[in-house]
Formats: C-alpha cells, sequence, structure tokens
C-alpha cells in the first residue's frame, strides 16, 4: 500500500486529495476484503479519478460509496 501512494503522490501534485484517495481507497480494500478481483477494480476507479484531476470535494463524495457490482 506504501508504494501505492508514493506512486499517487508523483502522479499528482496535490497531496491532499491524493491522501483523501488513498484512504479512500484503503477503506474500500477493508470493507470490500481481499479479492483481489475488487482491489483492482478501486484501484482502476481512482486512477481514473486521478487522471480527470478530481477535486477534494469529489474524493470526499465518493469515499463513502460502494457500488453494488462490488458487494457480494
Amino acid at each position: 500500500m506504501a508504494n501505492l501512494a508514493y506512486t499517487l503522490k508523483d502522479q499528482r501534485k496535490d497531496d491532499k486529495a491524493v491522501e483523501l484517495m488513498t484512504s479512500s481507497l484503503k477503506l474500500n480494500i477493508q470493507v470490500l476484503g481481499p479479492s483481489h478481483y475488487r482491489i483492482q477494480s478501486v484501484h482502476e476507479t481512482l486512477m481514473a479519478c486521478l487522471s480527470v484531476g478530481a477535486t477534494e470535494d469529489q474524493v470526499g463524495q465518493d469515499s463513502n460509496h460502494i457500488p453494488e457490482a462490488w458487494v457480494d
């Protein structure tokens, strides 16, 4: 997880937004469990947010939402 956080900070200069997104990713992984597929889906969503320059407000809105497709 530390490597992922470092990579995200390299890709985006807004460290606070990256920190929020990384925290959201960690939370989603804890809630969803260790399934590789689910973790990959969360990571891809996070990277998509970074690529379009998600704001802190958008990150906050998404951090408590788990798409139904990820829930058994």
